[in-house]
């Protein structure tokens, strides 16, 4: 469910404050700008996988969000995201926009212990003549800032699902550092209720789908970075049958972000 493609021209201003003459005033305005970031990507995939089931094959995606950090009441995250099918293999849809996807959230760290939630609301502009072209999801997460920083993230269908449709994400990284790049490495299991599992997949309640991915991280300039991946990506027990193989895959990609 995450994803037409259009590149587009991403573009940044710069405007130069007049100084004033109290400084504590021009200390003020620096450390509000401070606290909202933007962040630019595009990238290109082989394969678009979400929750083990291909969605796309050669896909270019774009994604830009901003960020502002509250302080003691955490940060606060809204974005836009979308995938392009570069090919009429799976959709149909060569050259167009098959997801977009609007997302907000929070985040807040505590100790090593860090909350967040937020809302995702899926557009599939395809499918404008079937009914299901839309749905919203909200979630809630938990993450540990321990050895392979374990993570839980629930996510609850609020629009086109049936009945109570939930599905749960565990995942495991660490990062390397090889000095000249970041070396990342994850991993994560799909769990799903009886409602969701027959929502996502026409099937029962069940672990889901697994996936792997394995990134280098590459900083181009302070702002400009590179990330080459490559993902391994399966359906597991139920979700498998239901769907008639194993919707086992291997891709790569890349990703150029731009932070401002």
């Amino acid at each position: 469910m995450t994803k037409k493609f259009i590149f587009a021209l991403l573009t940044a201003s710069s405007f130069a404050a007049i100084a004033q003459e109290e400084a504590p005033a021009a200390e003020m305005t620096t450390s509000e700008e401070s606290a909202l970031s933007l962040n630019a990507t595009i990238g290109y995939t082989s394969r678009y996988v979400w929750r083990g089931l291909t969605f796309g094959k050669e896909s270019a995606q774009a994604d830009i969000s901003a960020t502002y950090d509250a302080g003691d009441i955490g940060s606060f995250n809204l974005g836009l995201w979308g995938t392009l099918d570069l090919t009429d293999e799976v959709n149909d849809e060569e050259l167009n926009f098959t997801e977009v996807d609007i997302y907000a959230g929070w985040e807040k760290s505590f100790d090593i212990i860090t909350l967040g939630a937020g809302v995702i609301n899926y557009q599939f502009p395809g499918e404008t003549g079937s009914g299901n072209a839309a749905t919203t999801e909200v979630y809630a997460s938990v993450a540990l800032d321990v050895i392979l920083a374990p993570s839980v993230t629930v996510y609850y269908d609020v629009e086109e699902a049936d009945g109570d449709a939930i599905y749960v994400s565990t995942g495991i990284g660490h990062d390397f550092d090889l000095g000249f790049s970041t070396l990342s490495v994850g991993g994560a299991i799909g769990w799903a209720n009886s409602d969701g599992g027959d929502f996502l997949y026409g099937s029962g309640d069940g672990f889901t789908d697994v996936a792997a991915t394995v990134s280098l991280n590459f900083d181009l300039t302070e702002s400009l970075s590179m990330s080459p991946f490559v993902s391994y990506t399966a359906l597991i027990e139920d979700a498998k049958d239901a769907n008639g193989n194993d919707n086992e895959e291997i891709f790569g990609g890349i990703n150029l972000s731009y932070s401002f």
